[in-house]
C-alpha cells in the first residue's frame, strides 16, 4: 500500500503506481515469506514505508515526516539489520549535499537545509542497532552460540568450485522463486534505461538508486555463501527492486508522456500482470505440496533408516 503511495506521488499516475506495486508484489519468494514467521519481509515493508516518508519529507519539507521515515526505519532495522539499506544511502546523500558533488547536489534539490538536526534522528537509528548487534555478538562469542548468525559470509573465503556451486545452486533452485524469467528480463532492462533516460527522472530517485547499489554489491560479496542456503536472504535486497522500477519509469514517463495514456500499452501491460500472478501462484502451491515440501513426496527419505 505504502508503495502505491510513493509511485502515485513520483508518477502522478494511479494506473502504473497501482500495476507497478502488483507487480513487485508478484514475486513468488514475497508471497510466500510474507504470511510466514520471518521477520524479513517485515522489515521490508517497514523500509519501504519509511522511503515513503522520506520522499513526502522531499516534497513537503515537514520535519515530522523526516522523524516518521526514521521511525520505520528503526522498527525495520530492528526486525532485520537489512532492513536499514536505503538509510545508507540517505545518508550518502547527505554527504552528496554537503559536499556539492555532481549536479545532482543543486541547490534547488537538496532537502537537508539544517544538516545535523535533520541526519541526527538515522545516526540515533545506526547507533541504537549497531550497539546492539555488537552486544549480540559478543554475547553469542561468549557462551559459544553458532546458532544466530552475527557474522559474515563472504565469497573471498571460497575457492572458484564453491563460488560457482553456488550459483548454479541459485539458478536452478532458487531464482524460479525470485521472480518469473520474463520479469527478471522486464527488471533488467528498466535498470539498463535508467542511465539512458537519467536526465528525466527524479533527482532524489536517481541519486539514492545509484548510491543503493555498491551497498547491495557489498552486501552479496559479505554474504555470498548464504544466498545457496534460502532464498529468504534476498528478501531486502528486493528493495532495489522497487528503486528500478521508481527510477526507470519516472525517467520513462517523463520522457514519453503520451505512455501514460496509451491503453494498448496498459492493456499488454495488464496481461502480463495476470501471468505473474498466476506464476506466483504456481511456485506458491509447489511451496506446500511439492517436491520442496518434505511432507509429501519426499517424506519416505525421512523415513528410509528406519525401514533400512
Amino acid at each position: 500500500f505504502y508503495l502505491f503511495r510513493l509511485l502515485c506521488k513520483l508518477l502522478k499516475d494511479y494506473f502504473w503506481a497501482s500495476g507497478l506495486a502488483i507487480l513487485f508484489f508478484s514475486s513468488p519468494l514475497l508471497v510466500y515469506y510474507a504470511n510466514n514467521y520471518l521477520t524479513n519481509a517485515s522489515a521490508l515493508a517497514l523500509g519501504i514505508i519509511g522511503l515513503y516518508h522520506f520522499y513526502s519529507f522531499y516534497e513537503s519539507k515537514r520535519t515530522v515526516s523526516l522523524y516518521y521515515s526514521a521511525l520505520f526505519y528503526f522498527l525495520a532495522g530492528s526486525f532485520k539489520i537489512t532492513g536499514l539499506f536505503m538509510v545508507f544511502s540517505i545518508l550518502g546523500y547527505l554527504i552528496i549535499e554537503r559536499k556539492g558533488i555532481l549536479q545532482l547536489s543543486n541547490s534547488k534539490f537538496r532537502i537537508f537545509k539544517r544538516k545535523i538536526f535533520q541526519i541526527t534522528p538515522f545516526l540515533i537509528v545506526l547507533i541504537i542497532i549497531g550497539g546492539w548487534i555488537i552486544y549480540a555478538r559478543f554475547y553469542n562469542t561468549q557462551h559459544n552460540s553458532h546458532h544466530f548468525s552475527t557474522t559474515i559470509f563472504p565469497i573471498w573465503n571460497l575457492d572458484l568450485e564453491e563460488i560457482q556451486g553456488t550459483f548454479e545452486r541459485i539458478r536452478k533452485l532458487w531464482m524460479p522463486s525470485y521472480y518469473s524469467k520474463y520479469t527478471l528480463i522486464l527488471l533488467g532492462l528498466l535498470g539498463l534505461s535508467i542511465p539512458v533516460n537519467y536526465r528525466y527522472i527524479h533527482p532524489l530517485i536517481l541519486t539514492l538508486t545509484i548510491l543503493l547499489l555498491p551497498i547491495i554489491i557489498l552486501f552479496i560479496l559479505f554474504q555470498f555463501w548464504t544466498f545457496k542456503q534460502h532464498d529468504y536472504y534476498t528478501i531486502n535486497l528486493y528493495i532495489l527492486s522497487v528503486m528500478i522500477l521508481a527510477a526507470s519509469f519516472s525517467g520513462i514517463l517523463n520522457r514519453f508522456p503520451h505512455l501514460s495514456r496509451n491503453y494498448i500499452l496498459k492493456s499488454l501491460f495488464v496481461v502480463f500482470l495476470l501471468v505473474n500472478v498466476v506464476y506466483a501462484r504456481k511456485e506458491y502451491t509447489r511451496r506446500f505440496s511439492g517436491w520442496m515440501n518434505e511432507n509429501s513426496e519426499f517424506l519416505a527419505f525421512r523415513e528410509i533408516k528406519d525401514k533400512l
